[in-house]
This record gives C-alpha cells, structure tokens and sequence, in this order.
C-alpha cells in the first residue's frame, strides 16, 4: 500500500539529527529547523517545484505524524517549507 499526501501537503522521511563534533554553541543561540527528503508529493501540486527524493527545511511545528508499514512520516503542507537544499556539488 501507498502512502499519497492530499492538498497541497508533502510526505517527508524527517532526518534524525547526528551529534556534531566541534565548538559548542547554545543552543538558545542558534535555532535548528528540522530537515527532510520529500517521499512522496501530492497529485494537487503538478507545478514541478517539490519532486520525490529533493531535500527541505521546514517549521518546527509543522505537520502530522503519519504511521504506516512499521515507519513513521510526516505530513507537511507546502506554506511550511522555508528553503529547498540544493546540493550543487561544492
């Protein structure tokens, strides 16, 4: 079975945050936007912005959970996405 978001509404795998070595920072300091790959994207959103396998950053209240087949998405709506990461290979 799919898993296919409706509306205007992306599925995200969220990436788990890996311990960084180096300065610490405060946290209080710098704010952390949570990153994810976009798994699957709505058939509403035909306009080629957001495609299956492109990485986000987005809000850190944004979505809903979504369990399915043992693994745990989830469920943004496009307005939260703040920035696209492109990697051009530098």
């Amino acid at each position: 079975m799919k898993v296919i978001p409706m509306g205007n509404r992306l599925l995200i795998r969220q990436h788990k945050e890996e311990p960084k070595a180096g300065i610490i920072i405060d946290e209080e300091a710098v704010k952390k936007r949570p990153i994810g790959t976009i798994l699957e994207v709505s058939p509403q959103l035909a306009t080629g912005l957001y495609a299956k396998g492109d990485t986000v950053c987005f809000n850190e209240l944004a979505g809903e959970t979504v369990a399915h087949g043992g693994e745990v998405f989830l469920v943004i709506d496009v307005k939260d996405v703040l920035v696209k990461l492109i990697n051009e290979g530098v």
